[in-house]
């Protein structure tokens, strides 16, 4: 191969973007078991507090927020006070109105991951 076509080959962008990891979300306990949000599973890896995990519901917020660290997961919550425990580099938090339908819930959460890399929200906590 010639330097100037491999030169060139280097230069022109990739035709197959680099494909974006995955939100990993950890779902409270006031949420739904992760087979009535489908929609949202084929577009995050899910886990659930009590579903998934085997927590007990009454579970603190501090070891939540823990096992979402081990995890690598966001934590998704209706409680406010996830935003306290948010650490730099570390699980983040996603917190959502409490008054949503399923429906709702799984829209929101959609369109709110589309198109984000995880990585740039890792240790923040986000109102939507």
């Amino acid at each position: 191969m010639k330097i100037s076509s491999l030169i060139i080959k280097i230069l022109q962008p990739n035709k197959y973007p680099k494909k974006q990891r995955r939100f990993r979300l950890l779902l409270d306990a006031a949420f739904p078991k992760i087979g009535q949000l489908p929609k949202l599973k084929a577009k995050a890896h899910l886990e659930h507090v009590v579903y998934t995990l085997n927590m007990s519901r009454k579970a603190g917020d501090e070891f939540i927020y823990q096992k979402a660290t081990q995890e690598n997961c966001f934590v998704v919550s209706i409680d406010e006070d996830f935003k306290k425990l948010v650490k730099p580099k570390q699980a983040g938090a996603i917190i959502v109105p409490a008054d949503l339908s399923v429906k709702q819930l799984e829209a929101i959460l959609i369109n709110f991951i589309s198109g984000k890399n995880p990585d740039d929200l890792q240790g923040m906590a986000t109102k939507i």
